[in-house]
């Protein structure tokens, strides 16, 4: 997938070689290249995946405690110390029923953790990393 995306950048093939220029440039460049090479070998089920995300705002709520979504995705950590969530640059958190596990899909639900000047906003930037690893990015209507 990276290399894919390395070898579509413009003039590719004149731009990249693989001859000695200078030491520090070529240790970077081969560091660059290896790790690229580590991130196409894993397999895919390593990383978190989040497929569906319900918001469930009511009338553009934006409080402490209230409902922000309900999320469905695979390979997800069941350890919510490892998820950081974040709802318009505010704090989030899994709910306290926690992750559920139904034939290897997990569901859960987000609410906020601080309160959110909702009349500020059309929409708002949800944000959910797991395990460091940005798992979605995507925008919830408030209005």
């Amino acid at each position: 997938m990276a290399a894919k995306s390395i070898e579509a950048v413009s003039n590719y093939s004149n731009r990249y070689h693989t001859q000695r220029i200078n030491r520090r440039l070529d240790d970077r460049d081969n560091v660059l290249k290896e790790a690229l090479a580590v991130l196409e070998e894993k397999d895919p089920a390593v990383y978190p995946t989040i497929f569906r995300v319900n918001p469930t705002l009511a009338n553009g709520s934006l409080a402490d405690g209230d409902a922000v979504c309900d999320i469905h995705g695979l390979n997800l950590d069941t350890d919510t110390n490892n998820w950081v969530i974040k709802v318009g640059n505010k704090n989030a958190e899994v709910t306290s029923a926690g992750i559920t596990d139904t034939n290897g899909v997990f569901t859960c639900a987000i609410e906020l953790s601080e309160t959110l000047t909702a009349d500020q906003y059309d929409q708002v930037l949800l944000q959910i990393w797991i395990s460091d690893c940005l798992a979605t990015e995507v925008f919830i209507t408030v209005a």
